[in-house]
């Protein structure tokens, strides 16, 4: 999993370089402003549409919602039936009273169906802010929910574009490439648009790229960098695992790495801060729900009677190569509504076919993380993560995808051709972010082509 700076290019088309269309773009303080340009203007129309966008929008960021809520107002996790609009309408709610009857529903209490840990987090954010300007969580929703999901989502999304321009320099990514990837990360996937709504997607994935941030800084000096990489490296590969458990596989693969680089750093520094929110996990879920695993771990088990039969795109029963193939090229494809990554895809057959490629191991992680995590859910998953824009099961590996980008486009911007296909590439891919930030808990534009012609029914 190699993330070491790249060696001088060679100067043939199949090398790994990147592409050099315009030398006033190779040195000076241009790329750097364009980063922060792209970094700036993207946090700045997020922070525009947050402020316009209803702060809950669907049952499931309704059911994050509430137990926010019921912390702030209770100090439980748990809520029961109330008036004046709250608890917010929910099916991922988990309950441990036995539910016969619609009277048992509105007397039973009722737990967010979520892993606990977010909630806390967010209760910890949205409390001083209505102690500090003395707002009510309840009456005064509209200015808290958006409040914290500028803090929450647009801030860490400025910060992670900004990080991602800084690494995409060090790697050598300059002139035609450079320009393509900040785009492709800025509007070119769904992390920007599911910024609009409180979900723990983008979390993982930002998580995800800080971690591999500072695991990139280790490895350009493993025995002189200071013990904050190491820390961060650890500490946010495993915070994305308690935001996508199957994020796993990050934090196995980072830690092996940060262990080769240098042993006693990371046994003193990296583990002890991968503990942290691995602890902080179970003992939420203690504290919370009374059980140490969230409930999602034993589903369908104490949730909603609406899972024991559900309807629509939750009960569906395909064939396993249908769903896979919306999983990939259908209606929630990552390749057809992000075709990008289908050069990112090119990127990752190069580094694997150059031995001589820094970012070789790092590909192949890339490649075996997202095949395991693909087929971990086309065996146990069956509703493509419900009605909602992308798979939204996989945008934690959004960072890792992006980072086989440069490689992939060096190839293909040699041509006119080439560069014509990533165009068009990139506007597909806007296209469904675009289309994704109004309401991101609906079909993806494919997905409404698809029902509309009646290729699917749901």
């Amino acid at each position: 999993m190699s993330l070491e700076p790249p060696a001088p290019p060679v100067d043939n088309e199949d090398a790994l370089e990147t592409p050099q269309l315009a030398p006033d773009s190779q040195g000076g303080d241009l790329p750097r402003y364009a980063i922060a340009l792209t970094a700036a203007l993207t946090g700045a129309l997020m922070i525009g549409l947050l402020l316009n966008a209803p702060p809950a929008m669907c049952p499931n960021d309704n059911a994050r919602w509430n137990a926010v809520w019921a912390m702030i107002e209770t100090g439980r996790c748990s809520w029961v039936h109330e008036e004046k609009g709250w608890p917010l309408f929910t099916i991922d709610r988990c309950t441990y009273d036995v539910i016969e009857t619609e009277a048992d529903k509105q007397a039973a209490r009722w737990y967010s169906a979520k892993p606990p840990l977010m909630q806390v987090i967010l209760a910890g954010i949205a409390w001083p802010i209505c102690r500090v300007f003395g707002l009510d969580f309840r009456y005064d929703f509209a200015i808290v929910g958006r409040t914290i999901l500028i803090l929450v989502n647009a801030v860490p999304l400025m910060v992670y574009l900004a990080l991602f321009g800084r690494m995409l320099l060090a790697l050598g990514t300059r002139g035609f490439a450079l320009v393509f990837c900040l785009l492709a990360a800025a509007v070119g996937t769904y992390v920007t648009g599911w910024c609009i709504t409180l979900n723990n997607h983008v979390l993982g994935a930002f998580c995800c790229f800080f971690s591999i941030y500072g695991l990139y800084a280790v490895s350009r000096r493993p025995g002189e960098v200071k013990w904050p990489a190491y820390a961060a490296a650890g500490f946010f590969a495993a915070m994305a695992v308690t935001f996508e458990t199957p994020a796993a596989a990050l934090l196995g693969l980072t830690a092996m790495y940060a262990f080769y680089l240098n042993r006693g750093r990371t046994l003193r520094i990296f583990l002890p801060a991968a503990i942290i929110p691995i602890a902080a996990f179970f003992i939420a879920n203690k504290l919370c729900i009374g059980r140490w695993t969230p409930f999602q771990w034993t589903h369908p088990a104490h949730y909603d009677p609406y899972w024991i039969k559900p309807s629509g795109i939750d009960g569906l029963s395909e064939p396993w190569h249908i769903y896979l193939f919306h999983m990939t090229f259908g209606h929630h494809g990552f390749f057809s509504l992000t075709p990008i990554f289908l050069i990112s895809l090119v990127g990752i057959v190069r580094h694997l076919r150059d031995r001589a490629s820094t970012l070789r191991g790092f590909a192949a992680s890339t490649l075996v993380a997202s095949t395991a995590v693909v087929t971990f859910y086309a065996i146990k998953s069956n509703n493509y993560a419900g009605t909602c824009q992308g798979l939204r099961w996989l945008f934690w590996l959004t960072p890792m995808w992006l980072l086989m980008l440069p490689a992939g486009i060096g190839w293909l911007s040699h041509r006119v051709t080439g560069r014509a296909i990533a165009i068009a590439f990139l506007t597909i891919s806007t296209f469904s972010m675009a289309y994704a930030m109004r309401m991101p808990w609906s079909r993806s534009w494919l997905h409404d082509l698809f029902y509309k012609t009646g290729i699917t029914a749901y």
